[in-house]
């Protein structure tokens, strides 16, 4: 298990580490949180060799850093898609948005993470 805590967390990938794994990962909570009900979202990926995870309130879909009309609207225009990602609606990392994404989002709706998490994030840490 892996607590990034407030930070962005960016790692190097190649050969048997993939994004799905990564969202795997995520999915089964081994990399996580403790500083905030947040989740995380891929975020920057460099042509396969690199990803960074960015903190972000469960329901941010456009990384603002907090969950408003935009992201419902963005969930919205995915509702029912699969093979989606953060960005698209899916905050809970099955590949589908659905009504569990809505709920997320509607549990988040109107919060936002502290500017110091969102904008300092820390120095990223490289896997």
């Amino acid at each position: 298990m892996l607590d990034i805590g407030s930070s962005r967390l960016t790692i190097d990938y190649g050969g048997a580490t993939t994004l799905s794994r990564i969202e795997s990962y995520l999915k089964a909570g081994q990399i996580f949180s403790s500083a905030a009900h947040a989740g995380f979202a891929v975020a920057d990926i460099d042509a396969g060799r690199a990803l960074t995870l960015s903190l972000r309130p469960a329901g941010d879909a456009n990384g603002d850093g907090k969950v408003d009309f935009a992201d419902l609207l963005t969930l919205a225009q995915h509702y029912g898609k699969s093979g989606a990602d953060w960005g698209e609606g899916d905050f809970n990392y099955d590949g589908k948005v659905n009504f569990g994404d809505l709920l997320a989002l509607a549990q988040n709706y109107g919060r936002s993470l502290a500017t110091s998490a969102v904008a300092a994030a820390r120095p990223s840490r490289r896997m």
